[in-house]
C-alpha cells in the first residue's frame, strides 16, 4: 500500500433551526466536485472545488465509512499505520460524522466493529490495541 492522501468532504445535514428558519442547503455536488451557493441557491463559479470524495447530506455514515474508511481500518489490522482525521468549523458535522447515533453509528463505531470482526476472524494471531481518539477544540 503506497502512501496517501484524500480528501473527503461530507456536506451535513440542516439542523432544526435552520430547517424552522426556511434556510436552504448552501451547496451544490456534481461527482466529486462541490459548489457554494447563494442566498438565492444558485451556484457560485468562483467558489466551486474538487476533492476525493464529496458526500450529500443525505448520504449514510455506513457508505461514506466503506468508501473512505473502511481500507484504512482494514491496513492498520494488517500492520499498516492509517489515520482518519475530521477537520472544520464548529457545528460542521464532524461529531455527526465520526460519532454518529444510536441509529446511524459514526466512523468511530464503526471502525471500532471492523476491527473486532477482524480480530475474531484470525484467531490464530494474538493482538494488542492501541487507539486514539482525539477530539481538540
Amino acid at each position: 500500500m503506497a502512501d496517501q492522501i484524500k480528501v473527503a468532504i461530507r456536506v451535513r445535514p440542516l439542523n432544526d433551526r435552520e430547517i424552522q428558519s426556511g434556510h436552504g442547503q448552501t451547496w451544490q455536488i456534481d461527482a466529486n466536485t462541490i459548489t457554494q451557493c447563494n442566498q438565492n441557491g444558485k451556484p457560485i463559479p468562483t467558489a466551486s472545488f474538487t476533492f476525493d470524495h464529496v458526500f450529500n447530506a443525505n448520504e449514510h455514515t455506513q457508505h461514506i465509512y466503506d468508501q473512505v474508511a473502511k481500507n484504512i481500518v482494514v491496513g492498520a489490522c494488517e500492520g499498516v499505520h492509517g489515520t482518519i482525521f475530521a477537520y472544520g468549523q464548529t457545528s460542521s458535522g464532524k461529531t455527526h460524522t465520526m460519532i454518529g447515533s444510536e441509529s446511524e453509528p459514526g466512523i468511530v463505531p464503526l471502525a471500532i466493529e471492523e476491527i473486532f470482526n477482524y480480530i475474531d476472524s484470525c484467531r490464530e494471531r494474538d493482538w494488542l490495541l492501541h487507539v486514539q481518539v482525539i477530539e481538540i477544540y
